[in-house]
């Protein structure tokens, strides 16, 4: 599966090159805020969709389980054009150049919401910014080494219905 940083760098690299000259950066971080225009990325949540698949063990007792899942991840914009920049992110997921782009890091679109208004004041003025859910699915494997019981040996007696005689059975799996 790929790693939350590997995401992030996927999907900072598609919308810097869609909100150009405004910069993307990962949100919850230490650094200094950047000048207007920007965005921050922040992966909200992975869910998983359905029930993983696990595969038989094979030779070396490797089984794989995978399954899908879907990353919701929200962009936020500040300063001029706050709104503006977020439906630029919003319509280009319509493109084919986008799902292209983002297929190399094995990400697919699935959906995006609106592009909220959140504009908030800031001490003695407001300061632009908007929002936007998107939603992208990822497909997850992982490889675990598992014990295989390979031989069961039973030994018992059996005795027929009516109980008159005994048979004696040896039987291996």
């Amino acid at each position: 599966m790929m790693t939350e940083t590997t995401i992030e760098d996927a999907l900072q690299a598609w919308a810097e090159s869609v909100v150009t000259p405004a910069i993307v950066i990962i949100a919850n971080q230490s650094e200094p805020k950047p000048d207007t225009p920007f965005l921050t990325l922040s992966i909200n949540g992975i869910r998983t969709v359905a029930h993983d698949h696990e595969s038989g063990p094979d030779a070396s007792n490797q089984q794989t389980t995978s399954g899908p899942r879907v990353i919701v991840v929200e962009f936020q914009s500040y300063g001029v054009n706050a709104l503006g920049l977020l439906d630029q992110l919003k319509t280009s997921l319509d493109k084919i150049s986008t799902t292209e782009l983002l297929e190399v890091s094995d990400l697919s679109i699935l959906n995006s919401g609106s592009v909220n208004n959140i504009t908030t004041s800031l001490e003695t003025k407001f300061e632009k910014r908007g929002s936007l859910e998107c939603r992208f699915a990822i497909g997850s494997s992982e490889v675990d080494v598992i014990d295989v019981i390979e031989t069961v040996n039973i030994t018992g007696t059996n005795k027929n219905p009516a109980g008159d005689d005994t048979m004696v059975s040896d039987i291996s799996i």
